[in-house]
């Protein structure tokens, strides 16, 4: 498909052509500002059929005097039924552009014929197609229902807010006319104020359907896609969500806060400073060669540093199976794919594009490529962020956002935006962002029925209590929209009609964003259930802390979810809804090396006690839960003390503490099922669940503090830090 940018011939070149942006308003022009390139146009190899010629119409110029309107002369088994389902509260026009089975250039009428456009071999300027080529869609959450009337290849199925125009040019090689489409790139485009996006595809005889969604070039109006196979399968692509260009540009923008690079020029913006798409730098680094030109650098220096003298080894994920390379050694030209190159050349340099662009060479296991989860992408800077934050936008994970994001370890993600069969059925595409979650192709009976259930909003699914949440309330015939950082981490819950969304809890940006998608989604009817799950544990020694995590598990576990009930409090209220947080017996009964854990459950209880009074005037129950032990990820991260730490004497028992919360841990599904009982099929407010939490309840309900507190200020069940302390003393720390 086209689209795809060639390697550059250095690793800070061949980086930058994902980072790389111009000026971002647009002003739209004529056909005197249109810029032809390789990207935006089709090129027949066939001229038009010697009788395309008709008297021109009354308001046409000689530029446009003539075409042809075909007859539906394709054989059936070459018709392809397109449903085009408009989810956008808006106009939309569609059209179809491509080449025929016989190599000639098309584009199709309202009607269902092929249109064959000509030129004027004598103009030298592009001229402009002035037949009726747009096909309207009906209003939002309607179907149209067109048919390609043949094969067809190199085409593009469009979609527009506006008017898009469609221009040729004499083309000598074919003796006709190439067709000249609108350009992303160009902010001086004719159509550049509309906002669009396409669908590539190809269908022919002998190859069948090949569809594709890809933001390799630029991220416009969302498209998703489904396919009904023969054989009665259907394969999704669901593309990103409805305010992704927003989205994206808030956190662009905020990238730039953060690190000073031109990120936020990226998005293109019409004349009243509203996101119409956002560029991919690859199209854009010929225009300003400078930009990011350092980024990579000290990256790029420490990857040459380190596989100087350690091994890098490449899965070819083909005959030549795993190759040791060093990275800079590939090739006397860095990263560049020869004419007549091997194939064990032409598969290593996909798979080094891939690891710079997600920041994995360095990462623990970086030294085996492909070889992390797609998980371990993006976690630190420099990093290609414009692709991270499309894969956070998806609903899927699918959809490419630089030319090998195809590049996963076997068994991984797939993230390419395709849907492909030999004997296609009907294509839908669904032109404003995701109907349902995974369920695009839903019948309006079943989106009625789904405008009916009660809702509910989950922070923190990757795994663990969210996760097991997520299923239990989808259980009960809610309407789950959970959460993660990247949606494909929860991609087995969107197979199940969970509706899944990116969020960084953390992030304001993210937080409004997602506020905007949930209250489109609801369409006014508020939000039943919001969950604070989302959280990070940080088990230290109150004396060996780093003010850093501190900072970050505060941002987490308090901040985040104050920031949260702030911007949701109007959807729940709207709801009369319940609010529920997942606190911890931590902060009722602290444990030893985890003071600053304790401390910001502590704070979310009290928040939660004083946020349950002020609500409740409006309707709106909080809910505590009060969390025992729960087998979970959250101690996940292996710290290790300092040198300088006072507890080196008891290390271990300090290693065995990190993972204390597990050991008398309950599954979750056990847990979700109690929480979920207890938020619907009761008033209280405060939930008592996980391993150890009846116990502790019992205790602090009916046993006087002087049981429980010893004189070292350490809970008396909890006795063996006390000999964890005395140990200290004796060894005279």
């Amino acid at each position: 498909m086209r689209g795809l940018f060639k390697i550059a011939t250095a690793a800070s070149a061949l980086l930058a052509t994902a980072l790389a942006a111009p000026i971002t308003k647009v002003r739209p022009g004529n056909e005197t500002d249109i810029i032809i390139t390789s990207q935006n146009t089709v090129n027949a190899t066939e001229p038009a059929p010697a009788n395309a010629t008709r008297p021109a119409p009354a308001n046409a110029t000689v530029a446009s005097s003539t075409f042809k309107i075909a007859e539906d002369l394709a054989s059936s088994n070459g018709r392809l039924p397109l449903a085009l389902v408009n989810n956008f509260a808006g106009a939309i026009n569609a059209y179809v552009t491509g080449l025929d089975s016989n190599n000639q250039l098309v584009m199709l009428q309202p009607d269902g014929t092929w249109l064959y456009p000509v030129c004027d071999p004598a103009i030298g300027t592009p001229q402009p197609i002035n037949a009726n080529v747009a096909i309207p869609l009906g209003g939002q959450g309607s179907t149209t229902q067109v048919t390609l009337p043949g094969y067809i290849s190199a085409a593009r199925v469009w979609f527009a807010t506006g008017d898009l125009e469609f221009f040729t040019v004499y083309s000598t090689a074919s003796n006709g006319p190439s067709l000249v489409e609108p350009s992303a790139v160009n902010p001086s485009d004719p159509s550049a104020a509309v906002s669009w996006g396409f669908v590539e595809l190809t269908n022919t005889k002998d190859g069948g359907l090949y569809a594709n969604i890809s933001y390799v070039d630029f991220v416009g109006l969302v498209l998703g896609m489904s396919l009904l196979s023969g054989d009665g399968s259907v394969q999704s692509a669901h593309g990103l969500q409805a305010t992704a260009v927003a989205f994206i540009c808030s956190l662009l923008k905020a990238q730039t806060a953060r690190d000073g690079m031109p990120w936020t020029d990226l998005c293109q913006v019409d004349a009243s400073g509203t996101p119409l798409r956002i560029i991919a730098p690859s199209d854009h680094v010929a225009s300003n060669p400078d930009a990011f030109s350092d980024y990579f650098t000290d990256h790029t220096n420490e990857v040459w540093t380190y596989y100087s003298t350690n091994t890098l080894t490449i899965d070819t994920q083909a005959a030549a199976g795993k190759v040791a390379c060093d990275i800079f050694g590939c090739n006397s030209g860095p990263f560049a794919i020869e004419e007549g190159d091997n194939d064990v050349h032409r598969a290593i340099v996909p798979r080094l594009c891939a690891a710079f662009d997600r920041t994995t060479l360095l990462m623990t296991g970086g030294d085996s490529q492909p070889g992390l989860p797609s998980t371990s992408y993006y976690q630190s800077a420099p990093t290609n962020w414009y692709s991270a934050f499309i894969h956070q936008t998806e609903v899927d994970g699918k959809g490419y956002a630089f030319s090998y994001d195809d590049v996963n370890p076997d068994g991984d993600v797939n993230q390419s935006g395709v849907v492909a069969d030999g004997d296609p059925k009907v294509l839908t595409v669904i032109v404003g962002g995701p109907l349902s979650g995974s369920q695009n192709n839903l019948i309006p009976e079943e989106l009625s029925k789904m405008a009916t259930k009660k809702t509910v909003l989950i922070t923190g699914c990757s795994s663990g209590i969210g996760h097991a949440l997520a299923l239990e309330f989808h259980s009960q015939d809610y309407r789950v929209f959970a959460t993660a950082r990247q949606t494909s981490s929860i991609l087995d819950l969107s197979t199940l009609g969970i509706e899944t969304l990116p969020l960084e809890v953390t992030s304001s940006p993210s937080i409004q964003a997602l506020h905007s998608e949930i209250a489109s989604r609801t369409h006014g009817a508020g939000l039943d259930i919001l969950v604070n799950n989302a959280g990070r544990n940080y088990t230290v020694p109150a004396l060996d802390i780093e003010l850093d995590e501190v900072r970050a598990t505060f941002e987490a576990n308090v901040f985040a979810v104050m920031r949260i009930c702030q911007v949701f409090a109007p959807l729940v209220i709207e709801a009369q809804g319940t609010i529920v947080q997942i606190g911890s017996l931590a902060a009722v009964m602290p444990y030893v090396f985890g003071a600053v854990y304790n401390a910001s459950k502590g704070a979310l209880h009290s928040y939660t006690d004083t946020l349950r009074v002020e609500l409740a005037p409006f309707g709106v129950r909080v809910v505590n839960v009060v969390t025992g032990g729960v087998k979970s990820g959250i101690s996940r991260v292996d710290r290790k003390l300092p040198a300088e730490s006072l507890y080196l004497p008891i290390v271990d028992q300090y290693d065995k503490r990190q993972t204390h919360s597990q050991a008398n841990a309950i599954p979750t599904e056990e847990y979700a099922r109690a929480v979920v009982r207890g938020v619907l099929g009761t008033r209280r407010v405060t939930l008592w669940e996980g391993g150890k939490s009846w116990q502790v309840w019992f205790a602090t309900a009916f046993l006087p503090k002087s049981f429980l507190v010893g004189s070292t200020g350490l809970p008396v069940c909890r006795s063996i830090e006390t000999d964890f302390m005395l140990t200290i003393g004796r060894n005279g720390q």
